[in-house]
């Protein structure tokens, strides 16, 4: 007579169980993780953009200014392995008209950041991808005409490497 240890089914169960847990963390792993909570400061949206970010992404932004229409935009901005070409009404910007524009996400950032401690400061941070989409200053309220702010818009991110 032939006895049944049970560590054939034991095997088999362990074997299941494994692969089942292999599934569940592979899966996890090809997920890209959502921002938790609501993205408020230049800090949580920096680090919203380093997990769910790339090397090719567009957005469109126009200076809130008392300056030209020409100054203002919309321009469009597209970045492809970090270069970035800027465009407004489909013609290509030369770049001696951007030195007020962000044209990439670091420089959106940084556009925030050197604005933050100024009197009348106001940001707010598209909640899927953490950048600043509008970014208002005014480092002397009592006076006018040297207000500076950004509106982005149309942000697109590519998942292709």
């Amino acid at each position: 007579m032939i006895r049944s240890t049970g560590t054939t089914r034991r095997g088999a169960s362990t074997k299941i169980l494994i692969f089942a847990l292999s599934i569940v963390c592979l899966a996890g792993c090809s997920k890209v993780a959502e921002p938790s909570g609501k993205i408020e400061t230049i800090e949580q949206g920096r680090s919203a953009w380093a997990a769910r970010g790339s090397l090719q992404y567009t957005f469109t932004v126009e200076l809130q200014c008392f300056c030209t229409a020409e100054m203002r935009g919309p321009f469009l901005v597209n970045v492809e392995n970090g270069a970035a070409t800027v465009t407004r009404e489909g013609s290509i910007v030369e770049p001696g008209w951007l030195s007020n524009v962000p044209t990439s996400a670091d420089a959106l950032f940084a556009f925030a950041e050197s604005r933050r401690d100024q009197k009348d400061f106001r940001a707010a941070f598209d909640q899927t991808y953490g950048l600043p989409v509008d970014v208002w200053s005014d480092p002397i309220p009592e006076a006018a005409d040297e207000e500076l702010g950004i509106i982005v818009s149309g942000i697109s991110v590519s998942t292709q490497p």
